[in-house]
């Protein structure tokens, strides 16, 4: 996990208030009352937890051709129906794959990663009990205050969550890092607000493999 920053999902539909701040270079939010009990969160060490590796099951050719379509949709600036069947993620490493060759064909520089689906009701609304990761990029990173071009996006929703800016890398290893390790290499935290946008019609309906694609 590179020394950037790191996201943990909180919905911003679940806050009763919210006023908006600066911090630093990022759109921020301070969440007020955001309404969850602590039993409705998952702990630091089970939402930093990998999950068990499994096996690309689409071919090279599959892969490519399903992220070649997330990047046409989002140059255009439309939503997809769904990722057809035949190239469709089959296993968590192929929707990995498939984020992987999207980032690969766009070019995009990351500017760090990010953290979802580490709460109940989000995991309830998906239908998937695990965390999973994605990149936030550099040219999507903005400067609070900002104005954000609502044509840029064929939809969004905003979402209120805690950025973490860490002092230095954890490199993939062999084993977990506990959550004291964890705790111990974070540097600042920051309230921060997510712009979401999904190119899956409906994308709550959609399969977990899908969604972490797009």
């Amino acid at each position: 996990i590179p020394a950037i920053l790191m996201y943990v999902y909180y919905n911003i539909r679940l806050a009763k208030k919210a006023e908006l701040v600066q911090f630093g270079r990022t759109i921020s939010v301070y969440p007020v009352n955001l309404g969850i009990e602590r039993s409705q969160m998952l702990t630091s060490e089970i939402a930093f937890r990998v999950m068990k590796k499994g096996r690309v099951m689409l071919s090279e050719e599959q892969i490519d051709r399903a992220a070649q379509l997330l990047k046409s949709a989002r140059l255009a600036k439309k939503s997809i129906d769904c990722i057809p069947e035949d190239i469709r993620p089959k296993s968590i490493e192929d929707a990995y794959a498939v984020q992987n060759r999207f980032l690969d064909i766009m070019g995009w520089k990351a500017a760090g990663w990010f953290l979802a689906n580490t709460n109940i009701k989000i995991q309830e609304l998906i239908r998937h009990t695990k965390p999973f990761y994605g990149r936030r990029f550099t040219d999507l990173v903005f400067t609070s205050p900002a104005r954000i071009k609502m044509s840029e996006f064929q939809s969004i929703d905003l979402e209120c969550e805690f950025g973490f800016s860490l002092k230095h890398d954890l490199p993939k290893r062999g084993k977990d890092y506990s959550q004291a390790e964890v705790e111990e290499a974070i540097a600042t935290v920051h309230p921060v607000i997510d712009i979401v946008a999904p190119y899956l019609k409906n994308w709550t309906e959609h399969d977990i493999f899908s969604i972490i694609a797009d």
